[in-house]
This record gives structure tokens, C-alpha cells and sequence, in this order.
């Protein structure tokens, strides 16, 4: 029984291990965050999506494609997302307190379904669009 709720968990951390991951990432207190709160990794040769970053923050995993590998994402509610290294960050948007190294996640209640915002210490702002695609 134990087994059967540790092998998911387990596939994974082993999966996520095979990739290039880009951390340590650091929780609100400065300390660093847990790996099932947030997690950036490069893709997966197998899938070709190796020039893909990938961020899983809080259950939901979203993307930084500059090369347009992944095709049209769709939003849970239907409409077409994109990935914008020049956004703006939407009304009520709220920085999350987890941090790696000069950039910082902000969520937005009225789109968090659809994107996870990266502000810079210059205030940059890049919009990742949500990207929950499959690997066999």
C-alpha cells in the first residue's frame, strides 16, 4: 500500500533528475523552497522539448518556449496562451516570495489557471504561459 503512493513520487524525482534543473530557488523566508512547491527544469530530449524551460510552481506547470516547439497552448478555459518577455503584470498580481536569483514569481488570481509572471530586479516582467504536455 505504501508502495503504491511512494512510486509516483518516486518516478517523479527521477524523471525530474535526468534533466538540466535550474534552482536552488528559495522560499519567502530565503530559505531554500521545496521541490513541491516549485521546481525549473530544461525539457526532455525524448520529446523534443529540450530547448524548453519548465516551471512547476504549486501543482501546475508552466513554460518559457522561445522557439515555438511545444505548438498552440491552451487554456483550461479555452483561449490560446503565450510566452511574453515584455508583459505587464496584471491588476492585483502579488509576488509569491519565491526567488531565484534575480527574478522573483508573481500570481494573479484572475489568471493563474493561465500564467505565472517572472519579475527581474530591472522589473522586467515575462508572462509563461501554462503547459501541462504530456511525455511519453
Amino acid at each position: 500500500m505504501v508502495l503504491k503512493r511512494i512510486a509516483p513520487a518516486l518516478a517523479i524525482v527521477l524523471a525530474l533528475s535526468a534533466c538540466e534543473s535550474h534552482g536552488p530557488w528559495t522560499d519567502p523566508s530565503g530559505n531554500p523552497a521545496s521541490g513541491g512547491i516549485i521546481v525549473e527544469y530544461d525539457g526532455f530530449n525524448q520529446c523534443g522539448t529540450q530547448s524548453v524551460v519548465f516551471i512547476e510552481y504549486v501543482g501546475r506547470t508552466y513554460a518559457k518556449d522561445l522557439e515555438g516547439v511545444l505548438g498552440p497552448l491552451e487554456s483550461p478555459s479555452g483561449g490560446m496562451l503565450a510566452f511574453s518577455e515584455d508583459a505587464e503584470l496584471p491588476p492585483g498580481a502579488v509576488a509569491s516570495g519565491y526567488r531565484h536569483e534575480t527574478r522573483e514569481v508573481w500570481v494573479a488570481e484572475s489568471d493563474v489557471e493561465d500564467y505565472l509572471y517572472l519579475v527581474y530586479d530591472d522589473q522586467r516582467v515575462e508572462r509563461w504561459p501554462r503547459a501541462e504536455i504530456p511525455c511519453d
